[in-house]
């Protein structure tokens, strides 16, 4: 029999030292120079080389161990005959020594292995699920001031709640953790668990986009458009219907105003599309074949038979009174085609800035001036279709200066400013304009023979 009385204190240490050093040999990946003095004192070594453990009060809580290695926040693991069992820091017993390994989760479970099984630990040594899994995956649901779940699998799969209550069983060929829910398939449909604790069957969230989300006096509300039975409707965080299915498509987010206020939905019903609100109230009639969202501030496209026009949600109200074709934007711009003739819209202002007369328009990089073409002859107008250079020229190209242009003129090259000024003298080189630079090429080697800002200074 060993006592640790038996052994004088400071022989105890040399001897436990000795040992440490000798096993570090044999044990390279188990050792036991990682653990603490207190540790150690509790600590020490049999005749036949291996462990004896002592608790606080002296009392001998393990014997005939092989290994002994502190792990993650100071437990011990210890091994003996190839089964491994955990201790407390001061030595008492936390897991029995009865697993194959053990193995920390982020601080908060133990992971232990029996033959090809897993179980679940607390870190306070209390069994939350038996060794009986072939898999066990910790869920917190992007929420970690909530406990959390346990996915396991046992040929299907089934979901635990972190005190090891089962919530479903074993059954499903795949659990995904969503925000607010759980996505279980067994087959189509799908079913989800809402963490309120409701369920829903024979219907399939959208939930591949997240949700639509919005705030509602400092609460995040989040709804999930559905389908059941071919047609589509909206439920709130919790699995409650919203709006019952009646749209022929997914319902998608077409303009979110503020917090409080209340979110508009781009829907079709009858192929014809509209705009509805989360209490259904219809914003926009169903009566149009697309609507397109241009921008953020609410400006949309709606498009009949008839064509194109353009539309204030935040006015509710049409901003052109014509139909078009085709609409290309440049930055708050949008240049609108009719009967191969063109026109600017100006979103800040939701005015349109010029009849339909030109057959081509191009924005300059910066400013409100626009190339425009008529005749085959281009020029230079500003958002008042005033012209600030003729139409006279075969060819214009903006510069990284918004007043400057760069103008071909019977096969020579100059530069002229929004004043009709020539500010850099025609010639046979040709001008490329950069992003930060203008370069000018010889016209017979197209090589770089001056580089200059866009005040026109040259740049050596």
């Amino acid at each position: 029999m060993y006592h640790k009385a038996h052994i004088p204190m400071k022989k105890l240490a040399f001897l436990l030292l000795f040992m440490v050093c000798t096993t570090m040999i044999g044990h390279a990946q188990e050792t036991s120079d990682f653990l603490t003095p207190h540790q150690k004192q509790n600590i020490i070594v049999q005749s036949n080389g291996k462990y004896r453990i002592f608790n606080d009060n002296d009392k001998p809580v393990a014997v005939d161990i092989d290994t002994v290695q502190r792990v993650r926040d100071g437990f011990i693991k210890v091994r003996k005959g190839g089964k491994v069992g955990l201790l407390f820091q001061n030595g008492a017993p936390c897991i029995p020594l009865n697993y194959d390994d053990i193995d920390a989760y982020t601080g908060t479970f133990w992971i232990v292995t029996k033959g090809k099984y897993k179980g679940i630990f607390t870190y306070e040594g209390k069994q939350v699920l038996p060794p009986v899994y072939d898999e066990i995956t910790v869920e917190w649901q992007n929420n970690y001031d909530k406990p959390p779940h346990f996915i396991v699998k046992k040929e299907k799969y089934g979901l635990f709640d972190s005190k090891g209550n089962m919530v479903v069983p074993t059954e499903y060929t795949k659990i995904e953790a969503k925000d607010d829910h759980w996505k279980l398939t067994k087959g189509y449909p799908f079913e989800y668990i809402f963490n309120n604790g409701n369920t829903v069957k024979d219907a399939t969230l959208a939930d591949e986009i997240n949700g639509i989300s919005y705030r509602k006096d400092d609460d995040l509300i989040v709804y999930y458009p559905y389908e059941k039975n071919g047609l589509w409707g909206l439920m709130d965080g919790n699995g409650h219907t919203i709006i019952t299915p009646q749209y022929d498509q997914q319902l998608s987010l077409i303009k979110y105003e503020a917090e409080n206020q209340p979110i508009k939905l781009l829907a079709c019903k009858d192929n014809y599309y509209g705009i509805i609100e989360t209490d259904n109230n219809i914003v926009v009639p169903f009566q149009y074949k697309e609507i397109t969202r241009k921008n953020d501030k609410g400006l949309l496209e709606l498009e009949t038979k008839e064509g194109k026009r353009l539309y204030s949600l935040a006015k509710k109200c049409s901003l052109t009174d014509f139909n078009y074709e085709k609409i290309e934007n440049k930055g708050h711009y949008y240049i609108l085609t009719k009967d191969y003739l063109k026109t600017v819209f100006d979103a800040d202002t939701e005015l349109v800035l010029f009849p339909f007369k030109y057959t081509s328009i191009d924005c300059a990089y910066e400013g409100d001036f626009f190339i425009v073409e008529k005749d085959q002859q281009e020029g230079v107008v500003n958002s008042k279709d005033e012209v600030c250079i003729p139409l006279d020229y075969q060819y214009i190209d903006p510069t990284c200066n918004p007043n400057l242009f760069i103008i071909e003129r019977n096969n020579k090259y100059g530069i002229v400013n929004t004043k009709n000024e020539t500010v850099y003298p025609f010639s046979n080189n040709n001008i490329v304009n950069e992003y930060n630079r203008i370069e000018i090429h010889d016209a017979s080697t197209d090589k770089i023979i001056k580089v200059l800002d866009n005040n026109l200074k040259e740049i050596k």
